[in-house]
């Protein structure tokens, strides 16, 4: 009887977090529909574009609290300082960051671009919403959809599974099949950071400055031309690297413990579960590479 209503609950969750994801993709897809429609001024093109993530995001959380509950805080897994492995964990963010743009610049050579991505703003007001909206108001509201609301609810598949599942739509949510494996690893990493350090808000601090590393590698050093702009760009990736490596030997050094691995054969069980008997999730993750496939082939 405990093991029929543990899968009726596990899969009632997938459920609601499918509904949830088609609700985030299909937002998406309107404000996308829409800044197709307005393509000049620039910065009238851009905010529709850049609001698609932190409206779906905002209101899939909303959703969440009625459906799911409340947020969850997680645990503080690390028994020392907090803000200590905040420094190690951000320092190590420049490794993931720089190994990633080395990967999706790699693949944006073979394969479609998103232009949104690839091309910066011609005015004033599209860098401001470019700076405001990727740099600040998307990362807050991810962090709190993905890290807070989706990872929290799949944590009793076990943790590691949970950080892994989170991270797949977050990185499909981006729409591009070269971006894809570079905000996969950025998504893992920062829902390892989140749940290490039992804070969201020390979690979205990290991803803004993620999102802030990758606005000056992309934006104000890689678009320009000249050599000098190519010694800025070297250095800047070989401080990130320096730094990455650093935070990577700190982390080690300070030893958290590692994320729970679930073995009782009834949860891997509840695993399967989720991925084959749960519709409503499966047609979500349909759905958002559907969505990256046809994005990136139109690019």
């Amino acid at each position: 009887m405990a093991a029929a209503q543990k899968k009726n609950t596990l899969t009632a969750l997938a459920d609601a977090a499918g509904i949830l994801l088609l609700c985030h993709g299909l937002v998406s897809l309107i404000f996308a529909y829409i800044a197709q429609r307005i393509p000049a001024p620039e910065w009238l093109h851009l905010l529709p574009d850049r609001l698609a993530g932190p409206v779906s995001a905002g209101v899939c959380l909303l959703l969440g609290h009625w459906w799911l509950g409340r947020i969850k805080r997680p645990a503080h897994r690390y028994p020392g300082d907090r803000w200590q492995l905040t420094a190690a964990a951000a320092a190590a963010l420049g490794l993931v960051v720089a190994a990633g743009e080395f990967i999706g610049g790699a693949l944006r050579l073979g394969l479609p671009a998103d232009t949104a991505v690839t091309d910066p703003p011609a005015t004033a007001a599209g860098w401001l919403i470019v700076l405001v909206f990727d740099c600040l108001l998307t990362p807050l509201a991810e962090t709190y959809f993905y890290r807070g609301l989706l990872q929290q609810a799949f944590k009793p598949w076990g943790e590691r599974f949970a950080v892994l599942l989170a991270a797949i739509p977050a990185a499909l949510a981006h729409h591009s099949l070269a971006e894809f494996l570079p905000q996969l690893a950025l998504a893992v990493f920062l829902g390892w950071a989140v749940q290490q350090l039992g804070s969201l808000r020390m979690g979205a601090a990290l991803h803004i400055l993620a999102a802030l590393l990758l606005f000056l590698l992309r934006y104000i050093v890689a678009d320009t031309h000249g050599i000098s702009a190519l010694g800025v760009l070297i250095l800047l990736l070989a401080g990130c690297l320096f730094c990455g490596v650093y935070g990577v030997l700190q982390l080690k050094k300070l030893q958290p413990p590692p994320l729970q691995r679930r073995r009782d054969p009834r949860n891997r069980q509840s695993r399967a579960e989720l991925l084959l008997l749960s519709p409503w999730f499966c047609g979500a993750v349909i759905v958002l590479l559907a969505q990256t496939l046809l994005q990136s082939l139109a690019a």
